[in-house]
């Protein structure tokens, strides 16, 4: 059995963390001032075709400046939004430390998202 962490989300849907990453905002940057890098990576992930469309949301701080660390979650609930089977979606955010704990970093990101307007369902024939 695998262990999971589980979350709540108003109203009463559960959403299980299935995969973090957490990388430094500007990991492979040589050189450049630290607005131009921050605007180079928000152009990268806006210009990413896997952060477009539903199920995918990044949360931006809108500063010139990025926070040090780039986190990416994705989240599924057994509850779908609208027909499938069950609903997932992936976020982005960035975050100034890691001295919190991992659930409140989490809840912190969750809190902004409408499940229903960001998720997209999980139908049988996506799963191989």
């Amino acid at each position: 059995m695998r262990p999971t962490l589980v979350l709540r989300l108003d109203p009463g849907r559960a959403v299980e963390l299935t995969q973090l990453r957490i990388t430094l905002t500007f990991e492979g940057f040589l050189e450049g001032s630290p607005e131009g890098c921050s605007e180079e990576v928000r152009r990268d992930l806006i210009s990413d075709p896997a952060w477009s469309g539903v199920g995918f949301r990044l949360i931006d701080t809108h500063g010139p400046v990025l926070p040090p660390y780039k986190c990416v979650a994705d989240f599924r609930s057994d509850k779908a939004v609208r027909s499938g089977i069950s609903s997932w979606v992936r976020i982005c955010w960035f975050v100034d430390d890691l001295e919190r704990p991992l659930r409140d970093l989490l809840s912190e990101a969750l809190s902004g998202i409408n499940w229903a307007g960001a998720a997209t369902d999980e139908f049988i024939d996506d799963n191989p």
